[in-house]
């Protein structure tokens, strides 16, 4: 997929063959990914962009890609090693505090358990959580 989309917009950009492509080229392409609609089928200027996390898994597949390219010889040089790696912004999860998580331990309590069934669930679910 990474490849295809690279592809595709070579071709509508005219830029020929990939021993040619430079670290300019793959800017450029970078920069169109991020504005590029989320949903690629139609073109919809109103959906949202790609994420930043699609963009650098973009960028970290294609970087092992011309890795590849200059290991068989195809190419010279990477040309993502003068781009610098994008960025993400870390992600803090939000966590249940010590309340909930005696709330959530109560609800799956085996000793309130009627049925052979139901205390087995419980367990399931209490080692889960």
């Amino acid at each position: 997929m990474v490849l295809r989309l690279l592809l595709d917009y070579a071709e509508a950009q005219g830029w020929t063959g990939v021993s040619r492509l430079t670290a300019s080229h793959l800017e450029e392409y970078l920069v169109y990914l991020q504005q590029r609609p989320r949903w690629f089928g139609s073109r919809n200027p109103r959906k949202a962009p790609v994420s930043a996390s699609s963009v650098e898994t973009h960028y970290r597949r294609l970087k092992t890609f011309f890795s590849w390219l200059v290991g068989r010889g195809h190419v010279e040089k990477n040309p993502l090693d003068l781009i610098k790696h994008p960025r993400l912004e870390e992600r803090v999860i939000p966590t249940v505090n010590e309340k909930e998580m005696l709330n959530l331990l109560e609800l799956v309590n085996p000793w309130h358990a009627r049925t052979a069934a139901e205390k087995f669930r419980a367990l399931r679910n209490r080692a889960m959580i």
